[in-house]
């Protein structure tokens, strides 16, 4: 389930860090806002767009 309203829609001011062309009716796109923090919009075919907070993945530095 998604953790935006159903009426949300992207600022003017959020910027696009990545988009991935998945096929010519499937596509992701990564946005940052001022504050630095991020959103994707995910456009699939036949279904409504959906936005989403991605997931963060550590950096582990093992020191070797």
């Amino acid at each position: 389930m998604s953790n935006f309203p159903p009426e949300f829609k992207p600022s003017m001011d959020d910027k696009v860090l990545s988009m991935w062309l998945i096929s010519s009716s499937d596509t992701d796109l990564t946005y940052q806002r001022p504050d630095g923090s991020t959103y994707v919009l995910e456009i699939r075919k036949d279904k409504d767009d959906y936005y989403y907070t991605p997931e963060q993945q550590m950096e582990m530095k093992w020191g070797i």
